[in-house]
């Protein structure tokens, strides 16, 4: 079974490779200064935007050469005129990968969208960033990430990064989030838009758009919290009923549960109790699960069992639990779960068998032990289930949210190290690099992994990463 793993990744590399190498080869022109490029280079003026720096974020091709890489594309394309020139603007999955490319006209017209590697984030500009950079700013537009570049290179700033996000919220979050960004909210920015991009960093901060041409160490920033509550506190001061535009802020904000949980306890505080109880029944009817006569409902305390008789709730837990992926690993006939546990508003990863997750006692100690080993942060208490007459309940709604999440296959081994490995098939290649019959791979985790050499005969495979958002760094 090795050497078939071996040998798909191997090719699945060297697909990857050549897919990167042809796209890429579509901006030699533009970067190697050809004559017949006028028009771009009138583009770039216009954006205040030197052509080498323009040539690093989006590229100009006859239709003859797009046409060749078409075929990449998941859903079938419509060729482009052969002699006539297009703007292409590539989105990026990460620093290796072409995610999505946007074809338009001299005059701007979009024409095509060729979509390569879905991911739930795709990135404009990343190649334009420096090494080292110390700031990522975000923008509403390509156009506004491409002037802001352009100026920045102008006045010698190479330290911030200038990146538009494209988003696809039916997508589940794969990929490692970075660390930190600014967004300039500008006046056309919709709330919906900025809770989407949110989620591809640790850390967000909102600046004003009118003050993006400041590259000084004092700009001035609010944390994402605070944006929220200054956007809500504004609509509750407004004319008219609030309830139409806080709704739909809720219902884009229903994946953050931190935000939503000090939201919920600020209003309290202001009583605004019935825009609190409008809040959370809207949001509840998206995690209730009917179990028998009761339906349990996740809440940001944790699950409560609500009787569909008399109404009355009841506690069940201090603790949520989000699954991302079941892990099929066929040898042994066993199923393993990969998840989070969410406790007082922090997430602590664990894998786990399914069958210990469906039995109220092993799936307490699994849990206890995620946030007990968690070398991010400890929790002030453990998880801990407050009714024990109602544990099966719980169980039972555990046991439906695990059966609609995706199951992959796992690898049972690899190599020498004697162990099972639950990111089997999160291998990522980072760097597409092969020689003959050599291939170098790079391990994603989104657990804690040995710092040791991960080998299979003939490929060796090193972890690039040991924990949460260190694994594929942008």
């Amino acid at each position: 079974m090795l050497p078939q793993i071996r040998d798909q990744l191997v090719q699945n590399l060297e697909a990857q490779r050549n897919q990167f190498d042809d796209i890429f080869a579509l901006g030699m022109p533009f970067r190697s200064q050809s004559e017949k490029l006028t028009r771009a280079y009138m583009y770039c003026r216009r954006l205040g935007l030197n052509w080498h720096e323009a040539a690093r974020m989006f590229y100009v091709a006859k239709g003859e050469h797009i046409n060749r890489v078409l075929h990449y594309s998941r859903v079938r394309v419509r060729a482009l005129k052969p002699r006539e020139l297009y703007w292409i603007y590539p989105y990026f999955k990460n620093r290796h990968t072409f995610g999505l490319l946007e074809i338009r006209d001299i005059k701007g017209k979009s024409l095509r969208t060729v979509k390569l590697n879905p991911s739930r984030f795709l990135f404009f500009g990343l190649h334009a960033q420096l090494p080292g950079i110390r700031q990522i700013r975000l923008f509403d537009s390509r156009e506004a990430a491409m002037e802001m570049h352009g100026y920045a290179m102008q006045i010698g700033e190479f330290g911030i990064g200038s990146l538009h996000v494209l988003t696809d919220s039916t997508l589940d979050l794969t990929d490692p989030t970075i660390k930190a960004a600014v967004f300039f909210v500008s006046k056309k920015t919709e709330f919906t838009t900025l809770t989407q991009i949110r989620e591809a960093f640790q850390d967000f901060e909102i600046a004003d758009a009118q003050r993006r041409s400041n590259f000084e160490e004092t700009l001035s920033t609010i944390p994402w919290w605070d944006y929220v509550l200054k956007e809500v506190l504004e609509i509750l001061r407004g004319e008219g009923d609030p309830w139409p535009r806080l709704s739909t802020m809720m219902e884009s904000l229903k994946n953050d549960e931190q935000v939503l949980k000090a939201l919920i306890g600020h209003l309290k505080d202001l009583k605004q109790i019935t825009i609190v109880e409008r809040i959370r029944k809207q949001l509840d009817p998206q995690r209730i699960f009917t179990v028998g006569r009761m339906r349990v409902s996740a809440t940001p305390e944790g699950y409560v069992a609500i009787s569909s008789k008399t109404g009355v709730s009841t506690q069940l837990t201090n603790f949520l639990i989000r699954f991302d992926i079941n892990i099929w690993f066929d040898q042994r006939n066993e199923t393993y779960c990969m998840g989070r546990v969410i406790l007082q508003g922090q997430q602590f990863p664990f894998v786990a068998p399914i069958n210990q997750m469906l039995k109220p006692r092993d799936l307490l100690a699994q849990l206890q032990q995620a946030t007990r080993d968690s070398p991010i942060s400890k929790p002030v208490s453990p998880p801990v289930i407050l009714s024990s007459r109602l544990q099966n309940k719980l169980v039972s709604a555990i046991a439906q949210q695990v059966a609609v999440k995706p199951t992959r296959l796992g690898v049972d081994r690899l190599g020498g190290l004697g162990q099972r490995s639950y990111g089997s098939l999160l291998w990522i290649p980072v760097r597409a690099h092969v020689e003959r019959d050599h291939a170098s791979f790079c391990y994603h985790s989104p657990h804690p992994i040995s710092p040791r050499l991960l080998r299979i005969p003939g490929v060796p495979f090193s972890p690039i990463g040991t924990k949460v958002g260190e694994c594929v760094p942008l």
